[in-house]
């Protein structure tokens, strides 16, 4: 194996802790390494400061790699682990472990759920695609829902929130993300992204938005994801073809063909 090949999730995200206030030091990934193997790794880096990390096997070490005198071999020095990385090492592991190592963890809420937030329960999908004061206040409340009760989901979602909203919530998060998957008393669904960039408020994801028929629903950024709405959509009920022409004449998703060779029917 290549013992210098970087992990994306882990080496950048610790890459860019160091960015953010401990000291600067290169961040390296031997994942199923040997201690000889992480030596090696932090050698092939060459002369400075470096952390080789390996999260499956629980490890994360430093090493200062100098050459004692000129003309000799450079040396990988053991040296102690910063406390402040160590700390954020324990918490992106534990959720990265407890999640089997995924970068994204799916969670599913009903509306009669204890953690639902109050005051949706007449919702569906086709409101919450529709309307933008709706989505925003869902996503708003999804978000002070996780961030006070999220142990209220289990052990491995509160670890995966925990890794996305701490300390360095703000640079773990970019690659952690949490799915909420809403589901309407309809049938319809909501799904929405909890990440780094929206902690305050949850994103609609796009293509998220399911009818209680498994039509996908026009939402926003529907221009920059033709491809997901490309195809025929077959409707048994008449006022979920009305709500679906309605988004989709908001989000400039045309009916027929078009100019790109995009083709969208719908089928009654």
């Amino acid at each position: 194996m290549d013992i210098v090949q970087r992990l994306p999730l882990v080496a950048l995200m610790l890459a860019l802790l160091f960015a953010c206030g401990a000291s600067k030091a290169a961040i390296l990934s031997c994942e199923g390494c040997s201690y000889a193997a992480y030596e090696q790794t932090a050698l092939a880096a060459g002369i400075g400061d470096h952390y080789v990390v390996d999260v499956r096997n629980n490890q994360l070490h430093r090493f200062l790699v100098q050459r004692p005198y000129a003309g000799e071999p450079w040396e990988a020095m053991p040296a102690p682990v910063d406390p402040w990385m160590q700390d954020q090492f324990v918490i992106l592991e534990a959720a990265l472990r407890v999640n089997g190592y995924a970068k994204t963890h799916r969670v599913e809420v009903s509306v009669d759920s204890p953690f639902m937030p109050g005051g949706f329960g007449n919702g569906n999908a086709y409101d919450i695609a529709y309307s933008g004061t709706a989505r925003t206040q869902l996503g708003m409340a999804l978000a002070n829902r996780f961030a006070s009760s999220s142990a209220m989901l289990g052990n491995v979602i509160n670890a995966v929130w925990s890794a996305v909203s701490s300390g360095a919530s703000s640079v773990l998060g970019q690659d952690l993300s949490i799915l909420v998957v809403v589901r309407w008393s309809d049938g319809s669904q909501s799904t929405f992204r909890l990440d780094k960039n929206n902690l305050v408020v949850a994103k609609l994801e796009p293509g998220g938005s399911i009818d209680n028929e498994g039509n996908i629903i026009p939402g926003p950024g529907a221009v920059d994801n033709y491809g997901i709405y490309e195809g025929v959509w077959i409707f048994n009920d008449h006022t979920n073809v009305d709500r679906w022409l309605r988004n989709a004449a908001i989000y400039g998703i045309p009916v027929g063909s078009s100019g790109s060779g995009m083709s969208c029917g719908v089928v009654c």
